[in-house]
């Protein structure tokens, strides 16, 4: 099991894939997601707002910019090319997997709001399944599936890295 890591760096704009990932249909890998996390790198001084973050599986995914997930051990092949990793990509949502609320404002070390608590990654894996868990197993795309990060709502201000970690095998 090769296993990778895809992150994006994203700017909040109503209704964006923040994150995306499809396993094409010529695709001969399998492509089993294991976890997503949204962490808040808002530097800059913006008005308080909430906004929502879903979850979402996809039926198809076309565009956006593309990112090239990082090899956990040098020696992993490459993506398979039929594999698409992208952020502002267009998609076809399909079924909603979760929802939350995120707290869209500027990191500051001597608070403890919200925000701050969105900066710490281990606090912040808005989807963890199939590590440490073996009856639970995580998101697994085959042909023709894929799963997205979308923005919801409607502000056009704020910055996100979002990140999935992923395995790629045969079977």
């Amino acid at each position: 099991m090769e296993t990778y890591t895809a992150l994006a760096s994203a700017s909040f704009s109503s209704g964006s894939s923040l994150l995306a990932i499809f396993n094409g249909l010529s695709s001969a890998k399998i492509i089993r997601l294991h976890r997503i996390y949204c962490l808040n790198v808002q530097t800059v001084a913006i008005n308080e707002d909430i906004t929502a973050i879903e979850i979402w599986t996809t039926s198809s995914q076309s565009g956006g910019t593309p990112i090239t997930p990082i090899k956990h051990d040098s020696t992993n092949s490459a993506i398979d090319g039929n594999v698409s990793i992208a952020t502002g990509a267009t998609v076809t949502s399909v079924r909603k997997l979760r929802r939350w609320p995120w707290y869209d404002q500027e990191v500051r070390t001597w608070l403890a709001t919200a925000a701050e608590w969105e900066a710490i990654p281990a606090l912040n894996i808005v989807w963890d399944q199939g590590y440490g868990n073996q009856d639970v197993e995580p998101l697994t795309l085959r042909q023709g599936e894929g799963v997205h990060v979308w923005h919801v709502g409607t502000m056009n201000v704020g910055e996100v890295d979002v990140i999935f970690q992923f395995t790629q095998a045969t079977s």
